[in-house]
């Protein structure tokens, strides 16, 4: 996300979700005390298995937020030996709070070292951490916590908006150290359009190339687990500056500390890198590599798919997978890929974990994502955001700067939602979208079609009482290019500076009392006016990162769990959660039934720690900040309820009782997080022959 994404800074937001029950697994002094020992003689490095201690984390992590917010850096607490520190330092406390209660009000962003001190019974801190360095010290973990009955969580860089990516009495799998593939001899592969013709049902190996050609798509990388989009992005540019040949795009995240993993798996927005065309990043994916909660070591894709006029990619119509009998091998050369003794139902993997969140269906090892043809990026500003800043050298009254911005927010809504309205097409709008300030558009004829033809339509169609002449004879170059020639965005994104060193690490998430509601098309356009002016009173800048186009709305498998917020969406405002529930104009118009199936009205990749939908008993009231959290869990939608909406939810629970059953992976606000589990005792069961699958529809 942009730099100044990370400084918005918005009204009140919401907290918890539905009751959590930890469930009795082992902890405390039990969990310290089994055989490690045993767990060490299985990994490649017995050191990569290590002791960790509050104390730990404020001995590496804390100075870097005594820092001023601009010269604090993310990968100095992601490189950090006890691999605990988190990207908001109190993310490090239960519920991304280091004191509990007390969610009306703006937090303070003064540290209070009172907060940190190791005594402090809220830390949400693993005692043991595992940093795997290839896929066989990820199956020692996960059979090590199959048979002592504890948790595991994961992590890669620490970004979880709702600290889902730590949690005390877990063996913590820290990914940062974990083999990476983008740099490889391998890394990337141009795909042989003839593959497609080859049976994907035997040859597995060939699976991802077969479906990037059925895709329109000449090759795909493969990203480890561990790396981040810097990794990837760096790949991708090292590529395309050696190669005489083809040079590629991707489709990928606007921070580079941000892991393709969980990023990609929530969903994955691109505002940045051409996701308005080409679809989100989990509609980028073409295979996962990852280890299940029994222990199997898994590859698997979709294998038959068929073509439909409607949407961009083909439709998923069966996914295959296999499993590896020679994980302890450091040379994949050696590893056997066969058919898995178990039977799993790859396809309801498939559809959990693209979009269903990162964490909760097992340890990914590596994603084969997909690439596309190089487009040049040209970059500039949003109007509005400039008119209205401190900065602004526009001379003009606070009042008549907000006129303005109101009628730049308009005309940008035309420009990227309704280009016909402008006597644009959707190919003018769609090869660009916007983060925070900025507007990035891949074809430079787009860019200026932006900017020129928002001046044009500020001369023909400004409010009559608006005089212009100050605006254009003090800044003659507004709007265009800040320097003197165009990126490839891999090129761009490589840089240290911001938006892509990942944004300044901060006390809090950024959505920790920010509502992150994501609001359809008709609903802007049926209030257009009413938008344009909350925006520009409120200094408010939205997220254009969805893909509603006629392209790149229909760019997905049809198979996958991306909550339907994203698929309909059109921008993302932080706002309060009073502010969107209390506002008939805001809120999503199913809410005004309570008796249909609860929506998709929020974003999965910035929900915040103490994200709640509303009243269950009144849909149009928002869950009270003053109520105690257990009050809140009891009586509000829960926040997985709220951002996949009750069908999907429905499904994606089923497929968590088959996965996972007993919930060696729980993390916060993840799937089934919400829900009462009884675990005591009990084991994976390996399932033999057919499993039924989960059903795609049904009402919660």
């Amino acid at each position: 996300m942009g730099s100044n994404f990370f400084g918005i800074m918005l009204a009140l937001g919401c907290l918890l979700h539905g009751t959590s029950v930890r469930g009795e697994k082992v902890v405390g002094k039990e969990l310290i005390d089994l055989p490690w020992l045993d767990l060490k003689d299985q990994l490649i490095n017995e050191i990569n298995l290590i002791d960790t201690t509050p104390d730990k984390y404020v001995s590496e992590c804390v100075d870097e937020f005594k820092k001023p917010l601009p010269l604090r850096w993310p990968d100095n607490l992601i490189d950090q030996p006890s691999g605990l520190c988190m990207m908001a330092l109190y993310c490090a406390f239960e519920s991304c709070d280091p004191v509990a209660g007390n969610l009306e009000g703006t937090k303070s962003s003064d540290l209070n070292v009172t907060f940190i001190e190791k005594n402090n019974p809220r830390y949400n801190l693993p005692p043991k951490v595992l940093f795997p360095s290839a896929a066989g010290d990820v199956v020692a973990a996960i059979k090590f916590a199959q048979d002592h009955n504890i948790e595991i969580s994961v992590k890669n860089s620490g970004h979880h908006y709702a600290g889902g990516s730590t949690k005390r009495d877990t063996l913590h799998v820290n990914m940062n150290k974990y083999k990476e593939y983008t740099h490889t001899a391998n890394g990337i592969i141009e795909c042989n359009k003839d593959v497609g013709l080859l049976d994907m049902k035997q040859i597995m190996t060939n699976q991802a190339c077969a479906l990037a050609t059925a895709r329109k798509c000449p090759a795909f990388i493969r990203i480890g687990g561990g790396e981040n989009w810097n990794n990837t992005y760096r790949a991708v540019d090292t590529w395309n500056d050696k190669t005489d040949g083809n040079k590629y795009h991707i489709v990928g995240g606007g921070a580079g500390t941000v892991s393709p993993m969980g990023w990609t798996f929530l969903g994955g927005l691109a505002g940045a890198t051409l996701g308005r065309r080409y679809g989100l990043g989990a509609d980028q994916v073409l295979q996962i590599e990852m280890v299940l909660p029994n222990g199997n070591h898994v590859r698997f894709g979709p294998t038959a798919w068929q073509k439909e006029t409607n949407y961009l990619y083909p439709k998923t119509i069966q996914v295959t997978g296999e499993c590896n009998k020679n994980y302890v091998s450091t040379d994949e050369e050696d590893w056997r890929w066969t058919e898995c003794e178990d039977a799993i139902n790859f396809d309801d993997l498939w559809f959990a974990t693209l979009g269903g969140g990162g964490g909760t269906w097992g340890i990914v090892l590596s994603i084969h994502y997909q690439l596309h043809n190089q487009q040049n990026l040209y970059f500039g500003f949003h109007p509005a955001p400039l008119i209205l800043a401190p900065t602004s050298k526009l001379n003009y009254t606070d009042d008549d700067k907000k006129i303005l911005a109101k009628f730049a927010w308009e005309y940008t809504f035309d420009f990227l939602f309704d280009p016909t309205e402008l006597n644009l097409t959707e190919s003018d709008s769609n090869v660009c979208g916007g983060i925070s300030h900025e507007i990035y558009c891949y074809e430079e004829a787009s860019r200026e079609i932006y900017f020129k033809g928002w001046l044009n339509h500020l001369k023909t169609h400004r409010p009559a009482d608006l005089i212009l002449i100050k605006f254009f004879e003090t800044v003659p170059g507004y709007g265009t290019l800040p320097v003197p020639d165009s990126y490839t965005h891999a090129s761009y994104a490589k840089r240290s500076e911001f938006p892509y060193m990942g944004g300044p690490p901060d006390l809090f998430p950024v959505t920790y009392n920010a509502y992150n509601p994501v609001f359809t098309k008709k609903a802007i356009f049926d209030n257009k006016s009413y938008f344009a002016e909350f925006l520009a009173n409120n200094g408010c800048v939205p997220y254009f990162a969805f893909p509603f186009s006629s392209g790149a709305q229909i760019a997905h498998d049809q198979a996958n769990s991306v909550p339907r917020s994203y698929r309909d969406g059109v921008m993302m405002v932080y706002m309060s959660s009073a502010t969107y529930y209390d506002n008939s104009l805001f809120r999503n118009v199913a809410l005004d039934d309570n008796t249909n199936d609860f929506p998709s009205i929020i974003g999965s990749n910035h929900a915040g720690p103490h994200h709640l939908g509303p009243l269950k008993s009144n849909w149009t009231s928002t869950c009270p900040l003053k109520w105690s959290q257990e009050k809140r869990e009891k009586l509000c939608i829960s926040q997985q309820q709220a951002t996949y909406g009750s069908v999907v939810l429905t499904r994606l629970e089923l497929i968590k009782e088959s996965v996972d059953p007993t919930y060696m992976f729980d993390c916060h606000r993840c799937i089934g997080n919400n829900r009462k589990k009884l675990t005591k005792g009990k084991k994976v069961k390996k399932a033999k022959g057919k499993v039924k699958k989960s059903p795609k529809t049904t009402k919660k």
